[in-house]
C-alpha cells in the first residue's frame, strides 16, 4: 500500500500538493570526519530524526505517534559515513530501539551483510524478530548477532566514552568487521546513546555536546544514565500533568540532586524531547473532543498546544480571507475545520489555541499536512 505525503501551503489562496511516495519515515544520512562539529551533527542527524517522528504535542512537549507501526514499515534508517565506511543503522520507529545495521564492504565476509539483534517485546525474546529488515538492503545476507539491544545485554555504559571520535570508531569498526561480534556491544552503546537517546532527550543531547570534542574520560555520568533509563517514567509524568505549565504528577529527582517539578522544568533541562507514545491520557482526549463536538464529521483525534496570539491574526498576516472558505475542496475543509477547532478550544480554555492539521486519504495511513511554516493546526479529516 502506497502512502500519500501531503503538504498544504497557506498564502492568499490554499494550494494542496500531493506527492506519492513509498519511503521510510526515518531516512537520514550524515558524513563525518574529525572536523565535524556538534552543531553539524545535531542539525544533520539528531533533529531530522526527531522531527520525522513528531506526531503532535502533549503539554507543549512533542510526542510520537500513538498508533503502533507494524511489519517492515516500523523500520527507519540513519546512515553515517566516515570516508569509505558507510554503515546504515536500523531503528524501530515505535520506540527508537536500534535493531541492527547494514554494511557493504567488499573486503569483509560476507561483503553485503545485515546484522540484527534479538527482539525483546517485554514478554518473550524473539531471536529472529528483526530479521525482516534485511529487505531494506538489496542482496544483503541477514546474520544474527546473538544478543539483545538492551543495556543489560550490552554492558556497563559507565566504561564507554561518548563523543565524535568514539562514534567514528564505532562506525568504522562495524563497517570493516574485524572485531569479534561480541566486542561490537560497546560500539552499539556509543551509537544508541549518541543517536537514539539524544533524539529522545535534549538532556542526553547536551551531554553528548559537552563530550563531542573533548571525549577523553567522557563516559555518561549518573544523571545521563538515569535520564536514559527513565524515558517511560518521564513521558508518563509529562502526560499526566493537568496543564501545560503545571506540576508533574510526581517530581523527578536526578542523582545529582536536580529536582524537576513542572513542565517548564522539563523543557528547561531538556528531560524529554520526544514522548514515549504509550501515555496519551484518554481523559484529556475526551476533554478535547467535547470542545469540538460541533464538528463531529471532521474532527476525530488530535493533540494541542497553546499560543499567545489569535489564530485569525495569523491568517490576516498571510493575506488569507477572513471567515469560512466557501468551496468544498479538501484544502478549504482543512482551513474551515481548523478555524472551527480553535474557536471551540478558545471557549473551553479562554485562551487562543493552535492545532496541527492531518487528514486521512481513504483507508490509508494518516499523514501530516503542514499549514504554513510557523503555524500548525491539528485536525483529522476524512476525504
Amino acid at each position: 500500500m502506497k502512502l500519500c505525503k501531503v503538504e498544504a501551503v497557506l498564502a492568499i489562496w490554499v494550494c494542496l500538493i500531493l506527492v506519492v511516495e513509498a519511503a521510510l519515515k526515518v531516512d537520514v544520512e550524515i558524513s563525518m570526519d574529525e572536523g565535524t562539529t556538534y552543531e553539524t551533527y545535531n542539525e544533520d542527524l539528531i533533529l531530522p530524526i526527531r522531527n520525522s517522528l513528531k506526531s503532535g504535542y502533549i503539554n507543549t512537549i512533542p510526542n510520537m505517534s500513538e498508533k503502533e507501526v507494524v511489519g517492515t514499515a516500523r523500520y527507519g534508517v540513519f546512515r553515517i559515513q566516515i570516508q569509505e565506511a558507510l554503515v546504515s543503522v536500523v531503528i524501530d520507529i515505535n520506540n527508537l530501539y536500534v535493531v541492527g545495521f547494514h554494511s557493504n564492504n567488499a573486503k569483509a565476509k560476507p561483503p553485503n551483510a545485515y546484522y540484527y539483534l534479538k527482539e525483546n517485546n517485554g514478554k518473550e525474546v524473539i531471536p529472529d524478530g528483526y530479521k525482516d529488515a534485511v529487505g531494506l538492503f538489496q542482496g544483503a545476507t541477514a546474520l544474527p548477532l546473538g544478543y539483545e539491544g538492551s543495556y543489560i545485554a550490552m554492558g556497563n555504559r559507565a566504561s564507554v566514552a561518548l563523543g565524535r571520535q568514539p562514534l567514528i570508531n564505532a562506525i568504522t569498526t562495524l563497517y570493516y568487521r574485524k572485531e569479534a561480534i561480541n566486542d561490537w556491544k560497546k560500539r552499539f552503546l556509543v551509537i544508541i546513546q549518541m543517536v537514539s537517546e539524544a533524539v529522545r532527550s535534549g538532556f542526553v543531547g547536551n551531554g553528548v555536546m559537552e563530550r563531542f570534542e573533548d571525549w577523553e574520560n567522557s563516559a555518561p555520568d549518573e544523571d545521563i544514565v538515569e535520564v536514559e533509563n527513565s524515558w517511560v517514567k518521564s513521558s508518563k509524568a509529562v502526560t499526566g500533568a493537568k496543564t501545560y505549565a503545571g506540576d508533574l504528577v510526581e517530581p523527578i529527582v536526578l542523582p545529582s540532586g536536580t529536582v524537576i517539578k513542572t513542565i517548564n522544568d522539563v523543557k528547561k533541562v531538556g528531560l524529554v524531547s520526544l514522548l514515549n507514545p504509550s501515555y496519551l491520557p484518554t481523559s484529556r482526549r475526551g476533554t478535547l473532543q467535547s470542545a469540538t463536538s460541533t464538528r463531529p464529521d471532521t474532527l476525530q483525534s488530535f493533540s494541542y498546544k497553546r499560543k499567545q496570539k489569535e489564530i485569525s491574526s495569523t491568517y490576516t498576516t498571510k493575506g488569507l480571507q477572513e471567515g469560512p472558505l466557501q468551496d468544498n475542496t479538501l484544502s478549504a475543509r482543512i482551513i474551515n475545520a481548523a478555524r472551527s477547532f480553535t474557536k471551540a478550544c478558545s471557549k473551553v480554555w479562554k485562551k487562543s489555541c493552535f492545532a496541527q492539521a492531518w487528514f486521512k486519504q481513504g483507508p490509508q495511513e494518516i499523514k501530516q499536512a503542514k499549514l504554513e511554516e510557523k503555524t500548525i493546526h491539528l485536525i483529522t479529516l476524512e476525504e
